[in-house]
């Protein structure tokens, strides 16, 4: 049996173990000790940790179902709702090419509602936003667009056994290249509804004083609402081990994924084992290698090789993280940077990476920050609470007119792992009467299996995918009812099916000036206008429209 085979069977034996023991067997109703922290591995969505396995540990917990020491969790229920209403008049409601626009006058309905609980055992965050979209002249296009991001987190026994869950309807873009709408109301084939469900049981211990361990098994299954599009299954085992704190500390790490798309199914299978030693250098410096070997099944071909590199974790102020590694992998060099930095009134992210990734990645772990990710980290210097953070960034959004549903930006259908390398930056000011919000992408997406041989039939790949693009937001408060925004977006595309196939170009630009005005407590009234132009090799398209928004919260 071969090495990484065993640690597998031994991996889903003891997670198995875990999951059959009685939930309630070491709870006795009090939360003794909260968790340091989860021994600083990077237990993303889908559970790959050679994406970005974190080079020391124990850090401070990125696990839901975990509090920081000194905050007292609260075990309240929070819930959320309001009715919004819109209308939206458009010269261009299919996105068509100059010379076949037309005009409609497109109404949109929602209800946003919002389910959270912050408690010592479970922790859930719920957000779910269904809009009807109603047309004046193209009834046959009437459609519900569903938004949902949640997250349930379980303490099943105490510092020992967790369950996290999700449940995730997010829309999404089919190709990287053709038209993509700025909004829900408008007409466009190049638009799906993209559905993941994901369970994951884990056994997890961290102390500041002994060994840390995690063990995780991530199921993840994803289907999309438009034909011919395949579903897929991702199921992974991770585990991570980071040996007491000292001078030199250890730690070993080792991942198994396996994704499956289509009936019958496409396999692919990545696996990756590591040894980790970490010196702590000063209290806020540490330094680590990183050494291992993987094997990846691409069918026909295999992949196999040694893992090397480096990383290193640095946290100069308690504002101020720098986290990264570099390391050689079969597809060359593989890397995971974050830093960031934060003062009173901004905020800074830079985030890079270069690993392989599925479909399900691109909503779970690839999207660079969202409007409202960037400023919760500006806010985060003024509101300590992170329910009382989200409520304001919530309320903010509400009041400055700025969309809180958007589409993927950066997303595109594939059913075959991608070597992507992302940059992405952000930066948010926060002032008396004034925001400003900045973000920039750069992104190159390659098939894993471009070198390996022949797809499979059916199979959907780029041979090359090449992506770039900023998004601004400014706002200014006119008086304490009113306030402005200014919004603008471009975004450079370049994809080609096969090395031989032509390359297809295009660049979407877009403009947008929004005002609002509160007319009580919980309504806002807001009017705007929006600009957009893409240019394309294969249908260019141009839109303006004005549109106008009430937006209540009970």
């Amino acid at each position: 049996m071969e090495p990484l085979e065993f640690i597998r069977l031994a991996l889903v034996g003891s997670v198995g173990l875990a999951s059959a023991s009685p939930a309630w067997g070491a709870v006795d109703g009090s939360d003794q000790s909260a968790p340091v922290g989860p021994i600083g591995v990077d237990v993303s969505p889908i559970g790959v940790v050679p994406a970005g396995t974190a080079n020391v540990g124990p850090t401070a917990s990125a696990n839901p179902s975990s509090a920081p020491p000194g905050r007292v969790r609260t075990t309240e229920w929070t819930f959320s709702a309001g009715a919004d209403a819109s209308l939206t008049l458009t010269n261009n409601v299919a996105l068509a090419p100059p010379g076949q626009e037309q005009p409609d006058a497109v109404l949109a309905l929602s209800v946003p509602l919002g389910l959270h609980r912050e408690g010592p055992r479970v922790k859930l965050q719920a957000d779910y936003v269904p809009t009807v979209f109603l047309y004046a002249k193209n009834n046959d296009a009437d459609y519900v667009q569903n938004y949902l991001r949640s997250l349930m987190s379980v303490e099943a026994i105490n510092d020992f056994f967790f369950v996290d869950a999700i449940a995730n309807i997010l829309p999404s873009y089919i190709s990287p290249v053709l038209a993509r709408p700025e909004s829900g109301a408008s007409i466009t084939q190049n638009q799906t509804q993209q559905t993941t469900l994901g369970v994951s049981p884990y056994i997890r211990h961290g102390s500041e004083t002994d060994w840390n361990y995690l063990i995780r098994n991530d199921n993840y299954w994803t289907v999309y609402n438009t034909a011919g599009l395949s579903d897929s299954v991702t199921n992974s085992i991770s585990a991570d081990l980071v040996s007491p704190p000292a001078r030199l500390r250890y730690g070993f790490d080792y991942a198994y994924v396996h994704s499956a798309f289509g009936t019958p199914p496409t396999s692919y299978n990545q696996e990756v084992g590591r040894v980790r030693p970490i010196v702590t250098v000063t209290p806020r410096l540490n330094l680590s290698a990183r050494l291992g070997y993987e094997t990846n099944d691409y069918s026909p071909t295999n992949r196999s090789g040694p893992v090397y590199g480096a990383g290193a974790r640095w946290t100069p102020t308690p504002r101020t993280t720098l986290d990264g590694f570099v390391e050689h992998r079969f597809f060359g060099p593989s890397y995971r940077l974050d830093l960031s930095h934060r003062t009173r009134l901004t905020s800074w992210r830079l985030n890079g990476t270069r690993n392989v990734y599925t479909a399900q990645d691109q909503g779970l772990t690839l999207q660079p920050p969202t409007m409202a990710e960037v400023l919760n980290d500006t806010f985060r210097s003024q509101i300590a609470d992170p329910a009382e953070r989200d409520r304001a960034v919530q309320q903010f959004m509400q009041q400055a007119g700025l969309p809180q549903v958007l589409t993927q930006p950066f997303s595109f259908y594939t059913n075959v792992p991608y070597v992507s390398q992302q940059w992405s930056a952000s930066m948010g000011l926060l002032g008396k009467r004034n925001s400003f919000e900045l973000r920039f992408l750069w992104q190159q997406d390659q098939p894993a299996t471009s070198s390996i041989g022949p797809l499979p039939a059916g199979v959907v790949a780029y041979s090359q995918v090449l992506q770039r693009g900023f998004t601004a937001n400014l706002t200014h408060q006119l008086s304490p009812l009113s306030s402005i925004a200014l919004t603008g977006n471009r975004l450079y595309s370049l994809a080609a099916t096969t090395p031989a196939a032509p390359q297809t170009e295009s660049t979407q630009t877009t403009l947008g000036l929004n005002l609002t005005h509160r007319l009580s407590p919980k309504t806002d009234a807001s009017i705007g206008v929006r600009w957009s132009n893409f240019q394309s090799d294969v249908s260019p398209y141009r839109e303006q429209a004005v549109l106008a928004a009430l937006l209540h919260r009970f």
